[in-house]
């Protein structure tokens, strides 16, 4: 989210997650970090409640990531309903814990039912009352204020899941006559053995796809970012283009071309466009677009799509190393600005005659 919203109360807070995730949380714990004198949100994390019994240990390993991130205080949010009480006050006493001994301020730990925020670190009556707060998302000015200005709220996570799903029906079909025109067109290609290091082949399949990656991010590398918290690009591609793009990422110097090619000016619009081209992806060349999406999605700070990505990656090719490396960077919550790129060179010289 690169607008600046100012929540000024806990309830502003609450209605400003869901723009900060992308989509409405539901019996999870969000946790938001808040750095500096005016609270800035940063780093943000979002997790399934466990139960009660596995509470401290998942408290152990969130505060881990939270310290990695050196805030200067933490918000604790359990989006739950009353019969998952006893977890979500489990996990967030046992953080406000930990946090607190290593001198993070904890700001709240609370749990919010949809309408109404319980507070499990204050005691006041006067401004937590037990019978809680209300607070309605759904009339939350600052939610209006986002949607207005482009970014898009999902109504859950698995609404996020099903914009990787594979294509099916008619569409699927389409994709699989261009993936079979593209295959066919392409002679030696495969996702192994000599295609792989066959200068003319990457040559030949670099000038494919690179117009087409062009064209879609609007300028080349570093094209311009795309406005708002949306979707990017609005470039649509050809079923052929779509093809194209999964076929020639099953080689691996073709793939780390256009891997260098996303930059955090166009992060957005090439989550757009992998995710494009990862949907109607036909066996065996899923892998490479869905991880590119998921790279992109980190980039651009969402890892909330980025791991919607991985986790079909680990359905069709569990073992792709470089969704490996990008899962990593997930888990270990590493902060997307220290990202210094792919050199585009040192990638085309690791095939002899190429560069």
């Amino acid at each position: 989210m690169t607008d600046v919203m100012r929540a000024r109360t806990l309830s502003d807070l609450i209605g400003v997650v869901p723009v900060l995730l992308g989509f409405h949380p539901r019996d999870s714990l969000v946790a938001v970090c808040l750095d500096g004198p005016a609270g800035r949100a940063g780093f943000r994390l979002r997790v399934d409640l466990p139960p009660p019994e596995a509470a401290e240990l998942a408290a152990d390993q969130l505060v881990g990531y939270l310290l990695r991130q050196d805030p200067d205080a933490v918000a604790l949010i359990a989006y739950a309903d009353t019969d998952l009480d006893e977890g979500a006050r489990a996990l967030t006493d046992a953080m406000t814990r930990l946090l607190r001994a290593d001198g993070v301020h904890v700001t709240d730990a609370v749990r919010y039912d949809g309408t109404r925020y319980y507070s499990y670190s204050c005691q006041d009556p006067t401004c937590c009352p037990r019978e809680g707060v209300p607070c309605d998302v759904s009339s939350s000015p600052l939610l209006a204020e986002a949607v207005f200005r482009g970014h898009e709220v999902l109504s859950d996570r698995d609404d996020l899941v099903r914009r990787f799903a594979p294509v099916s029906g008619r569409a699927l079909e389409e994709a699989q006559r261009a993936t079979e025109r593209e295959v066919q067109g392409l002679g030696r290609v495969g996702a192994h053995g000599a295609a792989q290091r066959d200068a003319e082949i990457v040559r030949r399949g670099l000038a494919r796809v690179l117009p087409v990656v062009d064209a879609a991010l609007g300028a080349g590398p570093g094209g311009p970012a795309t406005g708002g918290g949306g979707s990017g690009s609005g470039h649509r591609l050809a079923p052929d283009d779509v093809a194209a793009l999964s076929v020639w990422t099953s080689l691996v110097v073709v793939r780390d071309v256009l891997w260098s090619r996303i930059t955090p000016a166009n992060a957005l619009a090439s989550l757009t466009m992998w995710r494009e081209v990862a949907v109607s992806a036909v066996a065996p060349f899923q892998a490479a677009p869905l991880t590119l999406a998921a790279f992109a999605a980190w980039l651009a700070g969402d890892g909330a799509q980025a791991q919607c990505a991985l986790d079909r990656v680990a359905e069709v090719a569990p073992r792709y190393s470089m969704a490996a490396l990008v899962q990593q960077a997930l888990t270990e919550c590493l902060d997307p600005a220290h990202w210094e790129g792919l050199d585009t060179d040192d990638v085309l010289r690791t095939v002899p005659g190429l560069s």
